[in-house]
């Protein structure tokens, strides 16, 4: 109930004129559990209507709206287009790498993207732009030239009821096979990292993923035996800080990695293709 559709007062007065020869709109208030006097707002076209009401009134009149023509903001916010109805899971594995994306207590949106690689960001904001045409808010911490972007709010909310919060934990029912290599590429991206060992056969290459969470990096582990890559979950702790890795030391699973994941990081893509 807090993303709004901004749509025509043409679309406006055909839906409820249409909903209106059906029944009252104390009938429609009611089979909406929705409030009487603020129904009548959004039918006079003085309140943008909640996404819900919005589709529920097209269901009254067994009739589906074209997500493409969907104009949605929070409440007093410009809006933004829906471009395409799906979001690319690599998305949600930048925002849990180095993103937030989470409700706050007083019911906002805290949404952004943050890192010190500027190809990153504008990967991240191709990403969002793919999905939504919308403005962004940038700026540069020139303390340690990290880079943050931030997407309106509303497109934070929709990627929540999409992926859900970031607390740290992910379902892996929530993504497909065909949809995993994708979120893990945006995770690696944020959280990877690339390490070469010396032997005496040569370099041999390895693939980590580190994260805070252990249920989380055993989550991740498991994504990644869906798609035939063997990891292990490995604690680390350095100067009183405790982490875990997802690692991946497998000759054939890290280039199994290598093909299946890959990259969009710049100097993570060109050790890649180093292997």
């Amino acid at each position: 109930r807090s993303i709004f559709i901004n749509w025509s007062s043409k679309e406006r007065k055909k839906i409820f004129s249409k909903v209106l020869s059906l029944m009252k709109l104390t009938d429609v208030a009611r089979l909406l559990t929705y409030n009487l006097p603020t129904l009548s707002e959004v039918k006079n076209g003085t309140v943008k209507p909640f996404g819900y009401v919005y589709l529920s009134l097209y269901s009254l009149l067994d009739l589906k709206p074209n997500l493409m023509d969907l104009k949605i903001s929070s409440r007093n916010y410009s809006f933004v287009k829906v471009l395409s109805p799906s979001i690319s899971p690599e998305l949600m594995g930048l925002f849990h790498s180095d993103g937030m994306l989470k409700k706050n207590k007083n019911k906002g949106i805290n949404c952004f993207f943050c890192n010190q690689n500027k190809e990153l960001i504008k990967r991240f904001k191709d990403l969002v732009k793919s999905s939504f045409d919308c403005r962004f808010l940038e700026f540069e911490d020139k303390r340690d030239k990290t880079y943050y972007i931030h997407p309106p709010s509303v497109v934070g909310r929709v990627l929540i009821n999409r992926f859900g919060e970031k607390k740290g934990i992910f379902l892996p029912s929530l993504l497909s096979n065909s949809e995993i290599p994708s979120y893990i590429r945006g995770l690696f991206d944020g959280d990877g990292s690339i390490y070469f060992h010396k032997s005496k056969s040569g370099k041999i290459p390895r693939i980590q993923i580190s994260m805070q969470n252990k249920y989380f990096a055993e989550k991740i582990s498991l994504l990644l035996s869906l798609i035939g890559i063997y990891s292990r979950v490995q604690f680390e702790n350095s100067k009183g800080n405790n982490w875990w890795n997802v690692d991946i030391a497998r000759k054939e699973s890290v280039l199994r990695f290598i093909n299946k994941v890959d990259s969009a990081h710049p100097k993570k893509k060109k050790s890649c293709r180093f292997i």
